[in-house]
């Protein structure tokens, strides 16, 4: 009997030094698990330029989901998915395209004050009804080609591109999403 009791602790010390063993061997790889690199239907900017066909679109709907968050001490990225779909209209001999996407982050105040208290972002309240901390502007850029075939009319445009976020808390973070007069909040 003593002999079984010794068998299973040397065994359990043996499992656990072994499941140490891989924890060790493979740290890096559990800390800093980056989200993978965002894939785009439409190229992406982040300057602003002059828009002057912005006129010819209509945003129909707005989906946001996020497809990867592995949020640690050393992973502040998050990678999400926004599909946009609408109509575009053309007169005269003008097809309008989606040319960019025009991405505007910020962050947003507190409800108590105007600005952001720097310590506060790195706290988690633990409130789940908390304000939204940061807003993500999504607009579609048009821009317009010459074609003879055409003379008036709309067509439907969709598209789906994803996009690296970063957190400004770990755990609890809530982030806005505005796509024309939809708003959708994660």
């Amino acid at each position: 009997m003593k002999n079984k009791k010794g068998i299973i602790a040397l065994l359990s010390i043996v499992l656990l030094l072994v499941i140490l063993f891989i924890i060790y061997k493979n740290r890096e790889n559990m800390a800093l698990q980056k989200p993978l690199q965002p894939k785009f239907e439409i190229p992406t900017t982040y300057a602003i330029g002059a828009w002057s066909n912005q006129n010819l679109y209509k945003i129909e709907s707005f989906n946001v989901s996020v497809l990867e968050s592995n949020l640690s001490e050393f992973n502040w990225e998050s990678r999400i998915s926004y599909t946009v779909k609408g109509k575009l209209r053309y007169r005269g001999y003008f097809k309008p395209f989606i040319k960019e996407v025009h991405i505007c982050e910020r962050l947003l105040g507190t409800k108590y004050d105007d600005t952001i208290e720097y310590f506060n972002l790195f706290l988690d309240s633990g409130d789940s009804n908390s304000s939204v901390q940061a807003e993500i502007l999504i607009t579609p850029i048009v821009d317009i080609k010459h074609n003879k075939n055409i003379k008036e009319g709309t067509f439907d445009f969709e598209f789906t591109n994803e996009h690296i976020i970063h957190s400004y808390k770990l755990w609890h973070n809530k982030i806005r999403f505005v796509c024309g007069p939809f708003v959708k909040n994660i």
